[in-house]
């Protein structure tokens, strides 16, 4: 591939992302949020286990010195 088609794709990526989040976003946050699924236990759970491997449950349970260990 060469970096002209590179440059094009990798724009194109980039709009399609910002119009996807500025469009469809809110919408489905809402829809989840409405259906009750994020209480379910299975989503409570795997929440909880990724919270690991971003460091959320640090950030959390440390409070200010959380964040800063993120950082």
């Amino acid at each position: 591939m060469s970096k002209r088609n590179l440059a094009w794709t990798a724009a194109i990526a980039l709009i399609v992302a910002l119009i996807s989040m500025l469009a469809f976003d809110r919408g489905i946050a809402q829809a989840v949020r409405n259906s009750g699924i994020e209480s379910a236990a299975i989503v409570v759970r795997l929440r909880e286990f990724f919270d690991i491997f971003t460091g959320s449950a640090l950030a959390h349970g440390y409070g200010k010195f959380g964040q800063l260990l993120l950082g």
